[in-house]
């Protein structure tokens, strides 16, 4: 991403500020100045995820998105282990060790916040190991 697409897409966008833009993008304001200067590149991801926010602003989707995103993010109190099952059995594994596997990591990444995608993405992650995908204690150890 060059400079002028990064100026490109802040003013397409609406932001009137650097700043405003950067807090959007959760990056330090001088992470974004050194990329708005070209004294530095976005990542491949970071580069990527604001060329997806671009395109979901430029559809209009935006606030469906964000709204989306919000219903999302619950509080870590509100998740019961009935809610964690419920999550984990949403999928099929191929043992009853990932099962299990997948309930103990679901369950470890319940925070004051937590977005429920993120508990489906380990849930499915643990789905798909047996099927040549790894070993869990492998791929999973903190």
């Amino acid at each position: 991403m060059t400079p002028q697409e990064m100026e490109e897409y802040r003013t397409r966008m609406g932001f009137k500020t650097h700043t405003d833009f950067s807090s959007a993008l959760h990056v330090t304001r001088s992470t974004y100045n050194n990329w708005r200067d070209g004294t530095a590149m976005p990542s491949a991801i970071a580069d990527t995820a604001i060329r997806i926010l671009v395109f979901i602003h430029s559809q209009g989707l935006l606030d469906e998105w964000v709204e989306y995103a919000k219903n999302n993010i619950v509080s870590g109190d509100g998740i019961t282990l009935e809610m964690i099952h419920a999550i984990v059995d949403h999928y099929t594994y191929s043992d009853i060790q990932y099962r299990m596997a997948a309930i103990d990591d679901v369950n470890n990444h319940v925070y004051e916040t937590t977005n429920l995608l993120d508990l489906h993405a380990i849930a499915e992650k643990y789905s798909k190991l047996g099927e040549g995908e790894g070993d869990y204690r492998d791929e999973y150890i903190d």
